[in-house]
């Protein structure tokens, strides 16, 4: 959410790729200590995700100089990352 997404269906955004992963950010905290952890799902909708739903990755998000650059191109996965520099 810091980052600019949105829960709605918003696939221009950045850190969408089409699939369901897990960002490293805190959604909120249950009496029963369980966790939601905001999820990036493959139809774009940008939400909390109860950690024991399985079925997302994960994917760390990190927050980047206004003046950082990066290459474009790139998909963010292993075999074509993105290119920071």
């Amino acid at each position: 959410m810091y980052a600019g997404g949105k829960t709605a269906n918003n696939k221009h955004y950045y850190l969408y790729n089409g699939q369901d992963y897990w960002t490293m950010s805190l959604d909120y905290w249950l009496a029963s200590n369980s966790a939601s952890i905001f999820c990036l799902h493959s139809n774009g909708y940008f939400d909390g995700t109860y950690v024991s739903n399985t079925s997302p990755g994960v994917r760390p998000v990190i927050n980047l100089k206004a003046d950082t650059q990066f290459q474009s191109g790139g998909n963010g996965t292993q075999n074509n990352p993105y290119v920071v520099k």
